[in-house]
């Protein structure tokens, strides 16, 4: 049986919405309203990825034992990327696409079938974090039961290219899809790749209440943006934050290592250990943030970053997620 949309729509985790298209069902993380932020300031580059799919989930019990699913082959830059199935926690497959300088293209998404086994259990089909995803079809046996994976928690992460999943080989490789996983939690992903601290941001509400909301910034706000824009900017998403989500536990995560720390590159804000501590003195005016010193939660080894050391790899984003884990619930 193929599954409707409003079928599709009630399996959905993470997403603020979904819609019907002529390529199928595109899902979309962030509100028209959070999105068009980025319109707004002519930053285009950055509201393209407002609509990449990075947390978001169908999860569902159902006792077939057989599951097809296909995605319209994106349209994209060069690079690879996958969906992850998972049963029972466990991944027992993928589809991915992969398209090289000339446009060649391997792997697919056009379709596959997995063989669930009998009895009820529990599946997950992990979408892309970096591109735009549009699911054509998913298939289950005639007669097959369908029910909703609700979580009991849910999860709202906020921040740049590391929060997003730069540059994670796949989407349950994320520090966030980890961190969310151990604390059993529904993920809602406002992170975007090169973006800093706005306070409009913070004023714009997404459509979840979110039992925690995890924030982590900073890296770009020092190599890019002025000392009074970023102080004006960072209290301003506090101040906002904090209204927007009163009943929230909100955490500020300060940048993880990177080369920088030890260095003595310097921008407008000063040295990026100078930035950190100003960054913590700003968020101590807001009570009900929680800081977390993000400096020791990957170690300070470049064979856990990118090239750039900048962005942890799969191994580096394993250490972040652990220990952020373990200081989040040593607040909680």
């Amino acid at each position: 049986m193929k599954l409707c949309f409003e079928e599709i729509k009630n399996i959905t985790l993470g997403a603020a919405d979904l819609r019907e298209t002529e390529r199928g069902i595109a899902f979309f993380r962030c509100t028209k309203e959070q999105s068009d932020i980025y319109k707004e300031c002519g930053r285009l580059d950055i509201y393209e990825k407002t609509f990449h799919t990075a947390g978001v989930k169908l999860a569902f019990k159902t006792n077939s034992k057989k599951l097809f699913i296909a995605f319209d082959t994106p349209e994209m830059g060069e690079g690879t990327f996958f969906v992850e199935v998972l049963k029972n926690g466990e991944i027992i497959g993928e589809l991915g696409v992969h398209k090289n300088h000339d446009n060649e293209t391997s792997l697919n998404l056009d379709g596959k079938e997995f063989l669930l086994g009998d009895d009820e259990k529990e599946i997950e089909i992990l979408l892309p974090y970096i591109i735009r995803t549009t699911l054509r079809e998913i298939e289950l046996d005639d007669g097959a039961s369908l029910s909703p994976k609700k979580l009991p928690k849910t999860i709202l992460t906020i921040g740049d290219s590391i929060t997003h999943g730069s540059v994670a080989t796949r989407p349950s490789r994320r520090y966030a899809a980890k961190l969310a996983r151990a604390l059993d939690a529904d993920e809602h992903c406002l992170a975007v790749g090169s973006d800093f601290f706005r306070e409009e941001l913070g004023k714009r509400k997404s459509p979840v209440e979110p039992d925690y909301v995890i924030v982590a910034y900073g890296t770009n706000d020092w190599g890019w943006i002025g000392r009074e824009d970023f102080i004006r900017e960072c209290n301003g998403f506090f101040n906002s934050i904090t209204k927007t989500y009163p009943t929230s536990k909100i955490f500020a995560v300060t940048p993880i290592w990177c080369k920088a720390y030890d260095t003595d590159e310097e921008h407008q804000i000063g040295k990026f250990p100078e930035f950190i501590e100003l960054l913590k003195g700003i968020i101590s005016k807001y009570p009900p943030v929680e800081i977390i010193d993000g400096t020791d939660l990957v170690p300070h080894d470049p064979k856990y970053f990118d090239g750039m050391c900048i962005h942890p790899t799969d191994e580096g984003f394993c250490f972040h997620a652990e220990n952020l884990t373990k200081a989040i619930k040593e607040k909680l």
